[in-house]
């Protein structure tokens, strides 16, 4: 029997269950890549227990409904996020962004990035990588210049998304602002970002 197989038996058993049981088995569920599991241990929860959720129950099955992907499931989570209160933490935001981008409805991913009151530089760049990922170039380079204008300092992911996006535009011009850019704030010459900005310039020629 394997580890999460166990928990589970060992949780069946479990003559009371309280709200850090069924998180710690919903969320075991999706770090092993088991969301549907997880969505339906989501459902029983609120169907048996009646137990009022956390943001960390909630953000668990978001990630469930985006592993999918399923929208609809994650719109019913998000109405459930709603009538319980839950829809004041940053973590939850954060949770339901990720939920709309990876089930391809960016928009709804962008409106919920857009209510946020604090956004941290990894909640920015996914939401600059998702543009990305649907094409929408424009849009992600827009956003990645407002991130510069918030003051908040990009990190090696976002460096690399943007190079690489530029890489395939071939826009060596915006490149080489973004390579202007990080020698002023520094970087990591061990990381990964040197390497996005040779995979930029010898995509656009310039060897």
């Amino acid at each position: 029997m394997g580890l999460l197989q166990e928990a589970k038996s060992l949780f069946d058993k479990m003559p009371e269950r309280d709200n850090f049981s069924w998180t710690a088995m919903i969320s075991g569920y999706v770090r092993h890549d088991r969301p549907n599991e997880a969505l339906e241990l989501f459902r029983m929860m609120k169907r048996r227990d009646n137990s009022k959720s956390n943001k960390f129950t909630v953000s668990s099955a978001l990630a469930a409904s985006a592993a999918v992907p399923c929208l609809r499931i994650g719109k019913e989570i998000h109405g459930y996020i709603m009538r319980t209160g839950l829809d004041s933490d940053e973590v939850v935001w954060s949770a339901l962004s990720d939920m709309y981008g990876k089930c391809g409805s960016i928009e709804e991913a962008r409106h919920i990035f857009d209510m946020m009151a604090d956004r941290d530089i990894v909640t920015w760049t996914a939401m600059i990588d998702r543009y990305f990922q649907d094409g929408r170039r424009k849009e992600g380079f827009d956003l990645f210049a407002d991130l510069l204008r918030s003051g908040i300092r990009p990190n090696d992911f976002t460096f690399s998304g943007v190079l690489n996006a530029c890489a395939n535009q071939t826009s060596e011009e915006l490149g080489k602002k973004v390579h202007g850019y990080m020698t002023r704030v520094g970087f990591d010459p061990y990381s990964f970002a040197p390497s996005a900005l040779v995979h930029m310039y010898s995509k656009c020629g310039n060897m």
